[in-house]
């Protein structure tokens, strides 16, 4: 099975073209892409079920373009549940979804369910501002996972460049030729904070703090569940790069 990873190896290559042919003739690409685009249409959010190098499992991801370049690459999403295989975030499928338009912002929400899995299941709630994207999971409740235990999140960040030295939050960092942006989260009550890990030299995924002498899980809950909102900042320049207009209207308008 060719993978979007491995796409990604013939970019500029000869048979990068025939690649992309048989992507998109094997429909293996990307399914139940959505995307989502600022009020300004500077900025798009894409949304989709992948295949992944090292697995046989589809899972959730996501892309970031801004002003027709792309910025952030496939990013795989999910969450990694306390004894509990695969991923929550692979082999899934969207059941359902809406769309939401303020005025300085355009939403979508996707819910998402696991094949085989009795029920498992999350929404990613997404909003588009003409200077970053914000989204946040609810976990939905369902038998499996009607007791919580989260083991790690695996929120990806594929920056498609060489990655800062320093990855603390909020992380600021360019790629060349299409902007700016900045990582950073707002944190919700009761659910662990949100460090960032290398996986590659150009991919940052997300890493839950854990608390002294639990190897177990990071975090003990129930179902349903609603995630912190993670923010990607972006903008043309880092002096005009900024996330406290989104993280204000973010507290202002939405319970945390």
């Amino acid at each position: 099975m060719i993978t979007v990873q491995g796409a990604r190896r013939f970019a500029g290559g000869p048979l990068f073209s025939l690649v992309v042919l048989l992507l998109l003739s094997l429909g293996v690409q990307a399914q139940d892409l959505k995307t989502v685009k600022s009020p300004d249409g500077k900025l798009e959010f894409r949304i989709f079920v992948a295949s992944q190098e090292d697995t046989a499992l589809f899972r959730l991801a996501y892309q970031l373009w801004y002003q027709g370049q792309m910025l952030l690459d496939t990013s795989f999403m999910g969450f990694d549940i306390w004894e509990q295989e695969p991923l929550l975030g692979e082999n899934v499928g969207l059941i359902g979804s809406s769309t939401e338009s303020q005025a300085n912002w355009n939403g979508f929400s996707g819910r998402y369910m696991q094949n085989g899995s009795l029920g498992r299941a999350l929404e990613v709630e997404t909003r588009v501002y003409n200077d970053g994207v914000a989204f946040r999971y609810h976990l939905m409740r369902s038998m499996p996972m009607s007791d919580l235990y989260l083991s790690e999140e695996t929120t990806e960040f594929a920056i498609g460049g060489p990655l800062p030295a320093e990855t603390s939050l909020p992380l600021r960092t360019e790629r060349a030729g299409a902007g700016w942006m900045e990582i950073t989260e707002i944190p919700r009550q009761g659910f662990p904070k949100m460090n960032l890990a290398r996986v590659t030299d150009t991919v940052l995924v997300s890493r839950l703090s854990r608390e002294l002498g639990n190897a177990r899980y990071v975090m003990a809950g129930k179902t349903p569940m609603t995630g912190p909102w993670r923010i990607v900042g972006v903008s043309s320049t880092r002096d005009s790069l900024s996330t406290k207009g989104i993280q204000a209207d973010l507290r202002r308008t939405m319970p945390q």
